[in-house]
């Protein structure tokens, strides 16, 4: 493989043939498949087919079949539901024996596996049913989550389709939009990942249906983290829960973790240091965009009037006091540059938390505020801590104790109901809640196992390491993994049954605030030009879609 094609060589002839126009097209569409980010495994396999005209392909979309000189690939297996198309799976090899058998050497979280494939002529080409689910962005945990359930239920075959893939160029208001159209016209999911996208205004219309019977099954065998449940309700009811959330966190001094129970506590204390501080010297270390999201998530749960629309005085605090903040690093106000891509922290289908515990390590900032995805996020927080001596507090804790939604599931009225609701109680289920990444699971059954499991990590038992650059001298830095205690786990376990109220995640609403909050902190416009353009973008966005 080369970026322009696929060179086939033919052994017996001892020289290359003929370059062949539909293999060359599928690496010029997809560059992708010619080589990984990771040193083991690769993202297209290719052998021989049994037939001397054939060529077997296997890739993340499947097993295809290729006739040499034709114009079409002919897909055996759709990966969607078989284990190539679950998360974290990584390609070692292919084995084509005869017409109906083919091995493949894969590796996944549990290790390596070889998987054989055959030919059953009885077997039907696609189940009986099909669910589909949609999200905007990709996702391991749901790829996981599909995977399991497909494997429960072979009769469904689940159509995953997530709306920003990153290849065909589609925006954010391209994606809802076209998703809008097909749910109008009666064609859209059964299972809706709402990150993102507009909640309420799909409440208000009638497009979700009611899964509080879900939750609270769920909640009688498992339980369910009852500030996060009861901040789902709208009006009594709940038609979306997330599976998963975060929190946002300031990490740093006793000081800092004081003044981290409001922003302008926060914002005084990080203007002292920034007073003392030595020349090149960060307090935050943070971007304009990427402080403007992480303050976004601490405080945005406050914003929202009774009637649906913006709160004004709060909206001009919050810019207020990260103007102060953002002031205050010289260095990363030079170095600034507006990154439109960092989106909610999803990075290659996994939900990342934009806390800096290292950097408090390497000297990168003097105060982390940001979120924890996880707990392994927790885990690695406590294991610098031993070198550090910080501590931490939920953001803004002091004005609204606050959580970040993540995989928020919703049925829609027009779908397959049950089976929807089916795989949604997949989600919901301890099993699929069960990882220390990618988010707490609301599952509490979920969570403590997972807290269990770090009380004796097997990266401890590995000896792992992480070693990082320090922005004093550039020397390395580094730190041990070390387990959980319980006392860790109990303070954590305390934020977590304190968080009551949801962050707006609504992209569209943010992206408003993101976008004239940074001209603000850039000193592009007053404070109360960005406030303003704010204030009636949004309220007119609201309007628009039936929320006020």
């Amino acid at each position: 493989m080369h970026e322009d094609g696929i060179l086939i060589f033919d052994t017996k002839k001892k020289s290359a043939s003929a370059s062949e126009t539909t293999l060359d097209r599928l690496i010029k569409k997809d560059r992708k498949l010619v080589s990984n980010d990771t040193d083991r495994g690769k993202p297209l396999l290719i052998s021989s087919a049994a037939r001397e005209d054939g060529i077997m392909l296997v890739w993340e979309d499947g097993i295809f079949h290729f006739t040499k000189g034709g114009n079409v690939m002919e897909q055996l297996v759709d990966a969607s539901m078989t284990s190539i198309g679950g998360a974290g799976f990584t390609l070692l090899d292919l084995a084509v024996m005869d017409d109906e058998n083919i091995f493949i050497a894969a590796s996944d979280e549990e290790g390596d596996k070889l998987f054989h494939y055959t030919y059953d002529k009885k077997a039907a080409a696609v189940p009986e049913k099909e669910l589909s689910v949609y999200a905007l962005d990709d996702s391991g945990f749901l790829r996981q989550a599909v995977k399991q359930f497909q494997k429960n239920n072979p009769d469904i075959h689940v159509k995953l389709e997530f709306g920003l893939s990153g290849k065909d160029g589609v925006t954010l208001e391209d994606a809802l939009s076209a998703l809008n159209t097909n749910i109008l016209a009666k064609k859209g999911p059964d299972v809706l990942i709402l990150d993102g996208m507009p909640v309420d205004s799909y409440i208000s219309k009638g497009i979700l249906s009611d899964i509080t019977d879900i939750v609270d099954e769920i909640d009688k065998k498992d339980g369910i983290f009852q500030g996060i449940k009861e901040g789902s309700k709208k009006d009594g009811k709940i038609y979306a829960m997330p599976i998963r959330f975060l929190f946002s966190v300031v990490e740093g001094d006793k000081d800092a973790v004081a003044a981290g129970q409001t922003l302008p506590a926060l914002a005084k204390r990080v203007q002292e240091l920034g007073q003392k501080k030595s020349q090149g010297k960060n307090i935050l270390g943070k971007g304009s965009r990427t402080l403007l999201r992480d303050l976004y998530y601490a405080d945005s749960a406050n914003w929202q009037k009774a009637d649906g629309t913006l709160d004004k005085e709060a909206l001009t605090q919050y810019l207020t006091y990260a103007k102060q903040m953002y002031d205050v690093d010289s260095v990363s106000k030079k170095d600034d540059f507006r990154d439109k891509s960092i989106g909610d922290g999803t990075v290659s289908g996994e939900k990342v938390g934009s806390n800096n515990s290292v950097g408090l390590l390497s000297g990168d900032c003097r105060i982390s505020v940001g979120s924890l995805a996880g707990i392994h996020d927790l885990q690695t927080m406590c294991s610098v801590e031993v070198q550090t001596k910080a501590d931490y507090c939920l953001m803004n804790g002091g004005k609204v104790k606050s959580y970040i939604p993540y995989l928020m599931a919703g049925v829609t009225e027009s779908g397959s109901k049950e089976t929807a609701k089916a795989f949604v109680r997949e989600l919901l289920g301890k099993k699929a809640g069960n990882s220390p990444s990618n988010g707490i699971p609301v599952n509490r059954a979920a969570y403590d196992a997972v807290c269990e499991e770090k009380l004796h990590a097997q990266n401890v038992k590995d000896k792992t390491s992480l070693a990082v650059g320090s922005a004093d001298d550039g020397e390395s830095v580094g730190f041990d993994y070390v387990d959980l205690t319980k006392k860790d786990e109990d303070k954590f376990t305390k934020i977590v049954e304190s968080l009551t109220k949801p962050a707006m995640t609504n992209r569209v609403i943010q992206e408003m605030v993101l976008e004239q909050g940074e001209k603000y902190l850039l000193g592009e416009q007053s404070l109360e030009s960005a406030v303003e353009a704010i204030f009636k973008k949004v309220n007119l966005y609201l309007a628009e879609n039936g929320v006020n």
